[in-house]
């Protein structure tokens, strides 16, 4: 059997062992948590921005195609106009109406499809930014606890070890 001071040595040894592996645990947890509310702040930012930037180029867009019914009906009026103050009417009138209707109709397919893939665009850009902070979060690990019981028979079995071969006519392990 191990002597008493050989026990407590080794008691002390493995508290300080577990504790030193439970600091560096927790450090490490501390570690990662900052780490993945930091990714998740800076996606966070990223995606605002985008949002920001998106809604300010849906909104430019939309002024634009205002901007085009309004000039659209403009052209429609003095045709309209036109055409009445020359006696001109009929078919070749409505014709020339519908060719201006359908040119403000192509334009704004044309604003609609740009708005369309713009908000299509911010849509992947939020899911890279989401993965960017996924793999960031993932790059750090989380902190490991001590193997109590692993450290504690480690050591108690190099302390016996120890005690016996120290003391050949003792242990078990004498001839």
């Amino acid at each position: 059997m191990c002597d008493p001071v050989t026990i407590a040595l080794t008691a002390a040894k493995s508290a300080m062992e577990i504790k030193a592996q439970n600091d560096a645990a927790a450090a490490q947890n501390a570690y990662f948590y900052a780490n993945r509310n930091n990714a998740v702040q800076a996606r966070d930012l990223k995606v605002k921005q985008a949002n920001l930037r998106a809604n300010q180029e849906v909104e430019k867009l939309s002024e634009e195609k205002r901007q085009a019914q309004i000039e659209a009906l403009q052209v429609a009026s003095k045709q309209y106009l036109a055409a009445g103050e020359s006696g001109v009417s009929g078919n070749s009138v409505v014709a020339m109406l519908r060719q201006t209707e359908a040119q403000q109709l192509r334009n704004e397919t044309s604003i609609n499809s740009e708005i369309t893939g713009l908000l299509a665009q911010n849509e992947v850009d939020a899911e890279a930014y989401n993965a960017e902070a996924q793999s960031r979060i993932n790059s750090v690990k989380m902190g490991t606890p001590a193997d109590t019981l692993g450290i504690i028979a480690g050591n108690s079995i190099m302390s016996a070890g120890t005690y016996y071969s120290a003391n050949d006519d003792l242990g078990m392990f004498s001839t």
